[in-house]
């Protein structure tokens, strides 16, 4: 015992000596903080990396899948789908008016009359559409022209089909119901194709000469 006191004198005291054993084990204890925040700080900056670089490739990937087109040819090709765009929605209304679920019949006029003036206004809005797709056909994507033409197609269909009256009213309304829903879903389709289009696309940046 004297001789631990001996050895305390020497130190310093006790005070000295608990202050020091109290620094001691602090620095050991900030050692182990600041291992374990490097090693979560490192783990954050691996996370980050790896978060970058998937953003990175996904970047990546929309740019690879864009389209560059000039300025020019960007106006020209959307004026393209404006005025489709009218004349197919002027279109969809002659085609479902050629044999409506619900008709209001003039009484004045007969059934062949009917038909043939619906037929006549039809074929005037089938025409416009037919010239501006073709007129246009060079300068926007053949994707497109396709998926237009089929609207066309599936129209001229119905026109064809709503002549033959000479069937029971079942049959021939729910043939026009059903011909009715494939041209608007065909129409829908081809909305999000042109929508698709002028959200890829992306215009080259011009050249300083």
């Amino acid at each position: 015992m004297d001789s631990y006191n001996e050895v305390i004198k020497v130190l310093g005291g006790e005070n000295v000596v608990l202050a020091a054993l109290i620094i001691f084990i602090g620095k050991i204890w900030l050692a182990k903080i600041v291992e374990s925040h490097k090693a979560s700080l490192q783990k954050q900056l691996l996370d980050m990396q790896a978060e970058i670089e998937t953003t990175n490739k996904k970047l990546d990937a929309e740019l690879q899948s864009s389209t560059y087109i000039s300025q020019i040819q960007l106006e020209h090709e959307y004026k393209i789908y404006q005025e489709i765009w009218i004349l197919l929605v002027e279109l969809k209304s002659a085609t479902l008016r050629l044999r409506p679920i619900m008709d209001y019949v003039d009484p004045k006029q007969s059934e062949e009359e009917r038909i043939r003036e619906r037929l006549k206004f039809f074929a005037e809005k089938f025409g416009a559409v037919f010239k501006a797709l073709e007129h246009n056909r060079p300068f926007y994507p053949h994707e497109i022209y396709e998926v237009l033409d089929h609207v066309c197609e599936k129209c001229r269909h119905e026109s064809i089909d709503s002549e033959y009256t000479e069937r029971n009213n079942s049959e021939y309304y729910k043939e026009a119901r059903k011909n009715q829903q494939e041209i608007i879903d065909l129409i829908n389709r081809a909305c999000e194709v042109i929508r698709d289009r002028l959200r890829d696309v992306r215009v080259k940046p011009c050249s300083v000469l």
